[in-house]
């Protein structure tokens, strides 16, 4: 499985909090031998986390898991 990754980045810190996943999104493709991240309401989870936090929290990339690893 994966989804996507959203923080607060922090510039003058330089530093990223991972705050929220979300699940994979609707057109992710997932095998034994893979996971393809879909982008299906990407942009509505990242507008929707963006104005519940004032712009403190947006999109900074996708996670996944190495089930075999």
């Amino acid at each position: 499985p994966g989804g996507v990754l959203f923080a607060r980045v922090d510039e003058f810190l330089k530093v990223i909090w991972s705050v929220a996943v979300s699940a994979p999104p609707a057109d992710s493709v997932a095998s034994s031998a893979g996971f393809l991240c879909g982008i299906a309401d990407a942009q509505e989870m990242h507008d929707e986390k963006n104005k519940r936090t004032s712009g403190s929290l947006s999109f900074v990339g996708m996670w996944h898991t190495h089930p075999r690893g």
